[in-house]
């Protein structure tokens, strides 16, 4: 048997790694539909940053899922 606080370590560093991974595929699943729509709209990623008042490197990272800031 595991102690009840090495088996309640494991819980956290489990539900700790699935988010981790969740909150990656959100942030690529996200970024995916906004370069979908994006090219649906036949815009560039300079337009959206435009009309944003962003960088096109922001719109970029964002597409790619690296940041939503």
């Amino acid at each position: 048997h595991i102690s009840t606080e090495r088996f309640l370590n494991m819980v956290f560093l489990v539900n700790y790694e699935i988010g981790k991974k969740v909150k990656i595929l959100n942030a690529q699943k996200t970024g995916s539909l906004i370069a979908a729509i994006r090219k649906e709209q036949n815009r560039t990623q300079q337009d959206l940053a435009n009309e944003l008042g962003v960088s096109s490197a922001a719109v970029s990272k964002w597409e790619r899922g690296v940041s939503h800031s």
